[in-house]
């Protein structure tokens, strides 16, 4: 809890833009104190602290941690500052803060460091690190209708997660009314929230009298909580659990008021049960006093007006036993009768507003009993940490608790008391002066060996004490060679370490070895690798320039084949070459350029896809360098001018020019003339109009190769014909795979005389 009526001016300090000469003067801060201090509880305070500056930009504001490292608590250009939240930690009797300066260049000078005594012990209050904080999540949802609203008062103001500066739904001069909300997603609701007119500080009379809490099931709105008769300033419910992403806050009486209206300031639902604590009311405002026998008294002031204040008493294993309670009539609660027992101590204490959870227990100590005879206890620092005792001195009987601080690399073994060994922390005071002490042993800490990748390694123990010298051992795999070891991730000098307070991971790196590359230089062209030494596993590409004539076989890597243009180098040096072929002389394409007589179909909206394009040796224009048609049976006649014996025919699908290979033609069929009606010699004697009826005539045409159910791209075939022929004729008889008539798509058709 921050107390704001000790800060009274404040002033907020967002960055820093400056150009400032290379050279700065020395900054320093001196005469670092406290100026004020609130303590919360046993572990936090508020603190208002101020210093003297010197040629200083900024300061740096540190606590000091009990292990010798700092935690930044702020950075601040002003000589004084407001600490919200100052915190002693478990292991430490009192917190000390550094003031660091730093002068415009970002140098840090000579700082200044005060300590501030905490007048409490650890335990003196309840620690509870873990709280459950319950979250509202109608902020997360959107309001989907409303009955009305006032114009600076709309329904979305009933749950943007806040109550302050008058934030509500209103809706005058109506007595009743709903509102929808869709939440984010569906989500299961166990408790609800409603903060009526006196929540937000208006007439107890205009808090909502009557209304419920509906969730949409189908098209329907299901009641899961209502009431007729509320008076209270909150209502705040557990509901039995509903998953559901559509609700309703339905109002059915707004208030008792003259001034009807509704008026909602919050609309809150929870996905847990839990609700808030209740605020700690400070320790300085709690007394306690040990009377004899059952005479002692408790008093609290500035408790809420109708909390219930409880008192508790904690043995020496940490057991707290409730003793009183009694309901805050007015900021003083006072109690009478308590009995502490006879030895000095602390009474713990709680409130509880409402429905809300109670606050942490915070405690005040008490003094023994008036005439108590008291034992002294002296504590003997041991080596190996530190023990205190609850007390230092007690009456005969008492619980006295004992506690150890353990030194970095070691652990608690017992406590003793005089001189002899106890069971646990704790032991009944005798009728006499005593000492206690304890024994501590030296930590053994595991070491773990992380196998790292291309190596091996070992230590010459799996655990140690602090101190010891351990051993580490490498071994790397084929082609590596160990580059450093490592402690926890962290490079380390040499193969020893000395083992710290904690258990350890250990390792190695290891580096791959870098090798030769000789390249050979073969007949018929030229060979290069991509580097003349690699590391093992490294790839190295090849590069061949065959000599004119020459074509590259495959590579050589020590002696055998390599395949493809690279390879991954090996754990040895290499030696790199290549092997060239001849390159055989083309066959010439018979067909490029051949005279068409007669076809029967293009397609007629191009005026240039007809069958000649099929022979013109081009396809980069999918336009215009195919031969195209509609529908099926699309034949050419054509004249190659150079008489072959079973010729390679081949021809370029739609698909070998990009197009979908499904175009590709499933079926074609090859014609010579029948020379029992016409000879080739015959053929070209006649004239223009009768070659073309003769290339139209189904019988004047015998056929001798057939193809179907082609998909390749690119099909070869070789025409079984012992004859010389120059004249062909080719049927495209289905042009696609599918079997149905759509497009001829043709790029080229070539003929050889012999394999190409």
């Amino acid at each position: 809890m921050i107390l704001n009526s000790f800060v009274t001016v404040y002033q907020v300090n967002i960055g820093r833009l400056a150009v400032t000469d290379s050279e700065a003067a020395a900054a320093s801060a001196s005469n670092a104190r406290l100026e004020e201090i609130i303590y919360l509880d046993a572990y936090t305070a508020e603190a208002r602290i101020k210093w003297n500056g010197n040629n200083a930009s900024s300061y740096e504001i540190y606590r000091l941690n009990a292990d010798g490292t700092r935690t930044l608590i702020m950075e601040t250009p002003n000589t004084a500052y407001y600490i919200p939240n100052l915190v002693r930690n478990d292991d430490q009797a009192d917190v000390t803060v550094e003031v660091v300066p730093v002068n415009a260049n970002g140098v840090r000078g000579e700082s200044s460091r005060f300590t501030i005594d905490w007048p409490y012990e650890n335990g003196d209050t309840e620690k509870l690190s873990d709280v459950t904080v319950p979250v509202n999540i109608c902020p997360l949802a959107e309001v989907t209708g409303y009955s009305a609203q006032n114009d600076g008062e709309p329904a979305w103001k009933a749950i943007d997660g806040t109550s302050e500066n008058g934030s509500k739904w209103c809706a005058t001069n109506k007595q009743s009314g709903w509102m929808t909300i869709k939440l984010d997603q569906p989500r299961t609701i166990k408790r609800i929230r409603i903060e009526h007119a006196q929540y937000g500080g208006e007439a107890q009379n205009m808090n909502t009298i009557a209304f419920s809490v509906q969730y949409k099931s189908g098209n329907n709105w299901v009641t899961v909580y209502s009431t007729n008769n509320n008076s209270s300033a909150v209502t705040d419910e557990l509901i039995t659990p509903v998953t559901a992403q559509e609700w309703r806050l339905y109002i059915s009486n707004s208030g008792s008021s003259a001034w009807g209206a509704i008026r909602i300031y919050e609309w809150q639902m929870f996905e847990t049960t839990e609700r808030n604590r209740t605020d700690i009311v400070l320790m300085k405002f709690a007394s306690a006093k040990n009377n004899k026998g059952a005479s002692d008294t408790f008093s609290l002031t500035h408790a809420p007006t109708g909390s219930t204040v409880r008192l508790y008493l904690r043995d020496a294993n940490g057991n707290y036993t409730q003793i009183a309670s009694k309901e805050a009539h007015s900021s003083t609660v006072s109690f009478t009768g308590l009995d502490y027992g006879s030895d000095a101590g602390r009474v713990f204490y709680t409130v509880q507003e409402g429905k809300q959870e109670e606050s942490i227990k915070l405690s005040t100590a008490f003094d023994a009993e008036p005439g108590a005879v008291k034992y002294s206890i002296n504590v003997v620092q041991p080596a190996g940490g530190t023990v205190s005792a609850s007390a230092t001195s007690a009456t005969a009987g008492t619980t006295v608790k004992l506690t150890a601080t353990p030194s970095e690399g070691y652990t608690l073994d017992y406590f003793t008391l005089d001189g002899e060994r106890i069971n646990g922390d704790t032991f009944i005071m005798p009728a006499r002066n005593v000492e206690v002490s304890a024994v501590f042993t030296a930590n053994a800490y595991s070491i773990t060996v992380v196998q790292p990748t291309n190596g091996s390694v070992a230590a010459s123990a799996t655990s140690a004490t602090a101190g010891t010298t351990i051993e580490l051992t490498a071994t790397p795999a084929e082609g590596y060679t160990l580059d450093y070891f490592t402690l926890d991730g962290a490079r380390i000098n040499g193969d020893t370490f000395i083992m710290p307070a904690r258990n350890v991971d250990v390792s190695a790196v290891f580096t791959a070895n870098a090798y030769s590359i000789t390249v050979v230089q073969p007949t018929g062209g030229t060979v290069s690798a991509s580097k003349l030494s690699a590391f093992f596993g490294e790839a190295v590409e090849l590069t061949a320039v065959p000599d004119e004539g020459y074509e590259l076989s495959h590579y050589v890597v020590n002696g055998a084949a390599n395949n493809g243009s690279s390879f991954t180098m090996p754990a040895h040096d290499v030696m790199v070459t290549a092997v060239f072929t001849k390159v055989a002389e083309p066959s010439v394409n018979l067909a490029l350029n051949a005279t068409i007589y007669y076809f029967n179909k293009k397609y007629p909206d191009y005026a240039k896809n007809g069958p000649q394009h099929a022979f013109d040796g081009k396809m980069s224009d999918p336009e215009a360098d195919k031969w195209h048609a509609s529908g099926t049976n699309g034949w050419v006649a054509f004249d190659i001018h150079t008489p072959v014996t079973n010729p390679i025919l081949k021809i370029y699908h739609a698909g070998s020019a990009g197009e979908d290979s499904g175009l590709n033609t499933s079926s074609w069929d090859v014609y010579i003339l029948n020379e029992r009606y016409f000879t080739e010699e015959s053929f070209f004697n006649l004239t223009i109009s009768e070659r073309n009826r003769v290339c139209q005539i189904a019988w004047a045409w015998k056929k001798i190769h057939v193809t179907n159910g082609n998909t390749a791209d690119i099909s070869i075939d070789r025409i079984d014909m012992p004859e010389a022929r120059r004249l062909f004729k080719i049927n495209m008889r289905k042009t696609n795979q599918t079997g149905q008539p759509y497009y001829l798509n043709v790029y080229e058709i070539e003929m050889y005389e012999s394999d190409y």
